[in-house]
């Protein structure tokens, strides 16, 4: 069976602190508390898909950093 996970980035800055919309300090450490949660629940990941936004890509390098998918991000 495959399952489809769907996890919605951390809060990103505004455009006029970052045009980039980087994850804030908050942001990050939500991701982070998502990521240690999922990995007490022992989820295996094949993979981790993300836009190109940085605030996604960010999101899910924490990800795959507690997680370890197999094929990466």
């Amino acid at each position: 069976m495959t399952y489809l996970y769907l996890v919605q980035h951390g809060a990103a800055k505004t455009e006029s602190e970052d045009p980039r919309r980087s994850l804030t300090s908050e942001g990050r450490r939500a991701v982070e508390r998502m990521a240690d949660f999922l990995s007490t629940l022992h989820v295996s990941l094949d993979r981790i898909e993300h836009s190109e936004k940085l605030r996604a890509r960010q999101t899910a390098e924490i990800l795959a950093a507690r997680l370890r998918p197999i094929e990466g991000i």
